[in-house]
């Protein structure tokens, strides 16, 4: 019950970016409020605008992804299913009124002639509001779990910890520790002997100098 509400909680989402960018394009096209006809346009367009957009991001395993974990590994599969959204718009702009009109069937010009215009912005605000929607999902997330993570570190009286190496792996170890508050120590720090490293901070942990040949892994 609780994947179904999150799924429906993740469609509401995904269907207002979709909605907010389609309007937001159309008031860029025409800086300001559209004319009638196009107003009429919009309308007709967005409920079949939504369904393709939502459909294809489902197509393409994007709700596959758990938001609390979305990455930048993640943003080719989204932008995939936007493009292929806008490239159906295009194909639509040519090939639909024609299409109908050769079987004999009249079809409302308003239903496949949307700007050009309107369709580049819709897809730079649509791609931009679906990765920003998880990406505040993530904050979000990370910073309550950080503030149960110190309540629960006042309670256990952690010990503080420097990890030795700001590498990859490093960096994997803290990121993992600080996802768990049962843990019995916290991370303060990485010690690396790369200069290019020292005073620097990653995933919000600064960097001192440390011993040469190091491997990451928690020193107490």
């Amino acid at each position: 019950m609780r994947f179904l509400r999150t799924r429906a909680l993740q469609f509401f989402v995904d269907g207002f970016v979709v909605c907010l960018a389609f309007a937001l394009a159309y008031a860029i096209r025409f800086e300001g409020l559209p004319p009638r006809d196009y107003i009429k346009q919009l309308l007709l367009v967005l409920p079949y605008l939504v369904l393709l957009r939502l459909g294809l991001m489902a197509a393409f395993g994007v709700y596959r992804l758990v938001w609390r974990y979305v990455s930048l590994r993640d943003l080719p599969r989204i932008l995939a299913s936007v493009l292929a959204g806008s490239l159906m718009l295009v194909a639509a702009r040519f090939g639909v009124v024609p299409l109908f009109s050769g079987i004999g069937l009249t079809l409302n010009p308003l239903f496949a002639t949307v700007p050009y215009g309107v369709m580049a912005a819709e897809f730079l605000l649509t791609a931009g509001g679906i990765i920003a929607a998880r990406s505040l999902w993530r904050l979000i997330t990370e910073a309550a779990k950080r503030h149960t993570s110190a309540a629960q570190r006042v309670e256990l009286k952690k010990r503080r910890a420097l990890l030795i190496g700001a590498g990859a792996a490093g960096v994997m170890v803290a990121r993992e520790v600080s996802t768990r508050p049962d843990m019995s120590f916290e991370v303060v720090g990485f010690l690396d002997d790369d200069p290019r490293k020292q005073g620097t901070v990653i995933h919000g942990y600064r960097v001192v100098e440390g011993p040469r040949g190091s491997r990451s892994s928690p020193r107490r």
